[in-house]
Formats: C-alpha cells, structure tokens, sequence
C-alpha cells in the first residue's frame, strides 16, 4: 500500500512538472549608472502564457528604481540600493513585458535578472 501511495505521488509530480514548461531567460545591466529598458520576450509564443517570474539579484552603489512595465503602463515598482534580491511571481497572458531601470546616484554596480515566462 505505501510503495502504491508512493507510485500515485511521484505520478502526480511527474504530470504537473511536464504540463508546465519554462524557458528561463538571463539579462544583465550594461552600465547600470545609465538609463536602460530591457525588453522581455517569451522564446516560443505557441502556448499561451500563464505567469511571469523575474529575479532580480546583484549589487549598486546608490539607488535606482525597477519598473515592470505592462502594454507600456507602469504594473510594478521597486526601489533597490546595495544588495538586491528580489522576485516578482505574477499572472501574466502576454509574451512580452518590459524593464525600466532608473539609477540615482549610482556609482556602480552589478545587476542581473532573471526572467520565465511560464507556460
């Protein structure tokens, strides 16, 4: 009975890993003293979009702000400054969205994110 349970549960996870693609894509900051807008597209747009998730980690001397930009209006915003790690996990139906970067008074640093358009 418990290696039947065991078969059912490892079924179950097997099932919702594989029904759920990702395609995680990596962007880095250039320069991150400068303005920038990094434009995020989903790899294959065959299947609709379910979700967005975006992490944010690195480093800035000063403080900048990071925008998430939907259809070109403004969805969410964060202040970041010294070490930064964040994440955004959100409903998302379209295969595009766009990052808006804005330093003050950044000396340098060192920001990357990660982006998947969940399936």
């Amino acid at each position: 009975m418990k290696n039947y349970l065991q078969s059912i549960i490892s079924l179950f996870f097997l099932f919702s890993l594989s029904s759920c693609t990702t395609n995680t894509q990596l962007y880095q900051l250039s320069n991150p003293t400068e303005n920038q807008q990094l434009l995020l597209r989903k790899k294959i747009v065959s299947q609709p979009t379910s979700g967005l998730l975006i992490m944010g980690k690195g480093y800035i001397d000063g403080e900048a702000r990071i925008t998430l930009l939907r259809n070109g209006e403004v969805y969410k915003t964060k202040i970041v400054s010294g070490n930064v790690r964040f994440q955004w996990r959100e409903n998302w139906r379209d295969h595009r969205a766009m990052l808006r970067y804005q330093p003050a008074r950044v000396r340098e640093g060192n920001l990357r994110f990660s982006v998947t358009f969940m399936d």
